[in-house]
């Protein structure tokens, strides 16, 4: 398996959006000395204020497991209770890498994220159209960043499709590009699923 990566969506209480984040920063200097720890990216989704996405990668399922479950992680929730705070959208999610291409997310930067569904037989060519994809956001720049692909845990062949742009303007700007349009017409997503993805931008305000 490639790097493990959990999805945690939540929403954050009213008036309370600067408290978690400062909670938020203290878990992942606490996560950075934890072994097996790569990164963590937490986004706030443009059109829900209260809602943020915190995406954990580690070098694999068992690292994540331990040091979730470690003395380094359960000394820091008990000395940093958050009752009240935030609460879970939905349970935690998992998934692996299969395509990442450029840089990873950086504060500042949009990201759109998308959740695909993908027809029996299909998900290799899925795969590769999207490794593609993201060659072609490299070879137009425009404030392109990076883009990963990511294969959910649990089955069922679904993806979470991510690419971030430096501001949100850019991603307008490169959606309009007549290379781009090209590039989608000669890959519509009926070649790959039934149902149309379900996404959402957000705002990357903290990365570890």
């Amino acid at each position: 398996m490639t790097a493990y990566v959990t999805r945690t969506d939540i929403t954050v209480a009213i008036f309370r959006a600067d408290e978690y984040l400062a909670w938020s920063q203290k878990y992942s200097d606490t996560s950075k000395a934890i072994k097996g720890f790569q990164r963590r990216t937490v986004a706030n989704a443009l059109g829900y204020p209260a809602q943020y996405s915190i995406f954990n990668r580690w070098e694999s399922r068992a690292a994540a497991r331990d040091g979730i479950n470690g003395p380094e992680m359960q000394a820091f929730v008990k000395a940093n209770p958050a009752d009240g705070v935030f609460s879970l959208m939905r349970p935690v999610m998992a998934y692996e890498i299969v395509v990442a291409v450029a840089d990873p997310p950086r504060v500042g930067g949009y990201t759109w994220l998308s959740e695909w569904t993908i027809d029996d037989g299909k998900a290799t060519a899925f795969e590769q159209s999207r490794q593609e994809m993201f060659e072609v956001g490299v070879k137009i720049g425009n404030g392109f960043v990076g883009g990963r692909l990511l294969r959910f845990l649990g089955g069922g062949d679904r993806y979470l499709l991510g690419w971030q742009y430096n501001s949100w303007e850019e991603v307008r700007a490169v959606s309009a590009m007549p290379e781009v349009r090209a590039w989608f017409d000669a890959h519509p997503r009926a070649n790959y699923a039934s149902a149309a993805p379900v996404g959402q931008a957000f705002e990357v305000v903290q990365a570890t």
